[in-house]
């Protein structure tokens, strides 16, 4: 896992056996913003990777969404880490 400096497009890099993915963490009720999603997509894209979002939920759960791709490995690796927490 690698965290990203606060000026960077995503808050952490994450991989796990030659497996790739950006993260971005949202507090409760934050959104991306329009502009920065777009970047974050066209990244991810680019790069060939999957891009996430993951928003803290009401108590301590977390949502998942996609921001680009689609690969069920990101959501096996969630599950693994989060377990009950992930919804």
């Amino acid at each position: 896992m690698v965290k990203c400096a606060a000026s960077r497009p995503f808050d952490l890099i994450v991989m796990k056996e030659g497996y790739v993915a950006a993260l971005e963490l949202k507090a409760l009720g934050a959104d991306v913003d329009p502009e920065q999603r777009e970047k974050q997509i066209r990244i991810a894209k680019d790069a060939g990777i999957d891009a996430m979002m993951l928003r803290q939920e009401e108590r301590g759960r977390v949502s998942a969404a996609y921001l680009y791709g689609t690969s069920a490995r990101f959501l096996v690796m969630l599950k693994e880490v989060l377990g009950d927490y992930l919804i």
